[in-house]
Parts: C-alpha cells; structure tokens; sequence
C-alpha cells in the first residue's frame, strides 16, 4: 500500500515539474509567435474573409430548405 502511495507521490511531483517548465516556456512561445507573425507581416500581405450572418438558422437552401433563397452562401459552401 505504502508503495502505491510513494509512486503516486513520484508522478505527481513529476506532473508538477514538468507543467512548471511548460509554463515557463510558454511565455516565450507567444513571443517567438508573435516576432515571427510581425516580420511576415512586413513581407507578405494577408488573405482575410470576414462573413458574419445575423441569426443564422438551419433555414437556408444549402440544407435543402426550398422556399429560402441564399444564392451567395449556396454557392460559398458548395465550394467547399
């Protein structure tokens, strides 16, 4: 039983490392990202499709729904 418990007690402390290292990496991570995002940005424009629909419902002609005329979205999404 007392062996059960010292291995339990191992792999916690072992978790607890290992997500201590993590969090310290983290920070780093997000700033190598956004170093990296800031110099492509300078070279190459982005491709950015902004679609918002207001009060999107199961009601449009892609899902077979005939009396709904959505000509714009059909063909989005039969692209797709």
């Amino acid at each position: 039983m007392r062996e059960r418990e010292r291995e339990r007690e191992r792999e916690r402390e072992y978790s607890r490392k290992r997500n201590q290292k993590i969090m310290k990496l983290l920070p780093l991570l997000l700033l190598l990202t956004i170093w990296i995002d800031r110099a492509e940005s300078k070279t190459k424009k982005k491709n950015v499709l902004y679609i918002v629909f207001d009060d999107l419902r199961p009601d449009l002609n892609t899902y077979g729904v005939d009396f709904m005329s959505t000509p714009h979205i059909g063909t989005i999404s039969f692209r797709v």
